[in-house]
């Protein structure tokens, strides 16, 4: 006989992954999909996007580095670039050596393009 385990809703806030149920034919789909292009989950409130996001940060395939970062707050491309490169510094999710190579790039563009798509690019002050 099968355990029947009961189901609490649960309004807000994040939970524990391992009490997050289902979902897992969709999160082999999309690591499936991630490991040849991106993906962009919409819809509306409370259809659990943000719940298949949290278990797939908690349960990484091989290969995959994960970031689970609020973006609310970002309101450009640059800040978005910066706090995401300034998380992933803090939680060790880069090397020196890849953190250097980010830099000498950044270094290396900004010195020959000033501004693209609006935004000017300082080549003195690494956002990085």
């Amino acid at each position: 006989m099968k355990t029947i385990i009961p189901i609490t809703p649960h309004s807000g806030g994040l939970v524990d992954p391992k009490n997050i149920v289902g979902r897992d034919e969709f999160i082999e789909l999309f690591w499936n999909i991630l490991a040849y292009k991106g993906i962009s989950l919409f819809a509306e409130r409370r259809f659990g996007k943000s719940y298949v996001i949290w278990k797939m940060h908690h349960q990484p395939k091989k290969k995959f580095v994960t970031i689970y970062k609020s973006v609310q707050g970002n309101s450009d491309p640059e800040h978005f670039v910066d706090s995401l490169y300034e998380y992933a510094k803090e939680h060790k999710k880069l090397s020196d050596s890849i953190k250097g190579k980010f830099e000498n790039t950044w270094n290396s563009i900004t010195s020959r393009i000033t501004t693209a798509a609006g935004i000017k690019f300082s080549p003195t002050h690494t956002i990085w």
